[in-house]
């Protein structure tokens, strides 16, 4: 097996990825390099297989993108991908990230909540937008979401109100407001801005049960 040219860092971020037939996975990654990563999806994969995926990485304020990436390993669900083709400036992102990894402990590696890969439906609506999809992504204290397949195409600035249909609850959960903070094609994440009180403790939880499920 060929070496490594740069060490992984044992992070956990959410991403998305594009396979064969256009195909959308979601997943779990469990380390990152300047090089590549370890992921755990939704989808099996195989060796040999191009994907393009969208990074969310932490406290970074939109999706990074990487145009390119090939499937070195594969495990199922679990396989190992190598970057080979990202914009300059989304090159430049990753490398800087790495490198306050390599720092040593950061404000990343200490943030309060963590994000969790699911999938349920949502509504939402706007000023001249009405539209629904699937959250794909959701935070432990509920201050950001990625939605993808929507209807419609949504822009960063816009502001939404939106229904969560969340599994095993009798009424959707309703966000008063979200502001959309990056968008790219059919995802987009959303920062919630305001919430009755008694919804924010559904939101939390809801949340608090999943990472109690992701543990074991």
């Amino acid at each position: 097996m060929e070496r490594r040219r740069s060490p992984r860092f044992p992070v956990e971020f959410t991403l998305d990825f594009i396979a064969h037939l256009d195909t959308m996975g979601v997943g779990m990654a469990s380390d990152l390099s300047k090089e590549g990563c370890t992921i755990e999806g939704n989808l099996i994969v195989h060796e040999g297989w191009n994907l393009e995926l969208h990074l969310l990485l932490p406290d970074l304020a939109s999706v990074l993108k990487v145009e390119l990436a090939a499937v070195r390993w594969s495990q199922g669900r679990r396989f190992g991908v190598e970057f080979l083709r990202m914009e300059d400036e989304e090159q430049a992102r990753l490398r800087h990230f790495v490198s306050a990894l390599e720092a040593g402990p950061s404000r990343m590696e200490k943030r309060a909540y963590t994000r969790l890969p699911i999938q349920f439906p949502i509504c939402f609506s706007g000023k001249d937008i009405v539209g629904q999809g699937m959250v794909i992504d959701l935070s432990t204290r509920g201050s950001k979401a990625t939605v993808a397949s929507s209807i419609q195409r949504v822009q960063p600035g816009t502001y939404l109100a939106l229904y969560v249909f969340l599994p095993d609850q009798a009424s959707p959960m309703k966000v008063e407001q979200a502001v959309v903070r990056w968008a790219m094609e059919r995802a987009f994440g959303l920062e919630f801005l305001h919430m009755e009180p008694e919804e924010q403790e559904r939101l939390r939880r809801f949340v608090s049960t999943l990472e109690t499920g992701a543990s074991h």
